[in-house]
């Protein structure tokens, strides 16, 4: 299992300069861990390689819920619209 998620791992490296260097780090602690016989060892690396660190994590809070406010504006305008487009081809019929 950690051979195939440090492939696609390093896959998803290619082409990130600055990257190569951690990447080669982190390569050679997979190594050590793999010939470990210490599982809870194991996964405290493997959750560490898969989530990303909290800086991360708060910036991707703060882009949602500025995508969040972002729809709820968008929304608002649609619905304006919508009502003032039906309330001009109300005008219309008559």
């Amino acid at each position: 299992m950690f051979s195939a998620f440090r492939s696609v791992s390093s896959h998803s490296l290619v082409g990130i300069p600055g990257l190569r260097v951690k990447e080669a780090e982190r390569e050679a602690e997979w190594e050590d861990l793999e010939a470990s016989d210490c599982p809870a060892e194991r996964e405290r690396v493997w959750a560490e390689r898969i989530l990303p660190d909290e800086k991360v994590i708060e910036k991707i809070f703060r882009y949602e819920a500025n995508l969040g406010r972002e729809l709820n504006r968008t929304l608002e305008q649609l619905k304006t619209l919508q009502s003032a487009r039906k309330a001009q081809a109300g005008g219309d019929d008559r």
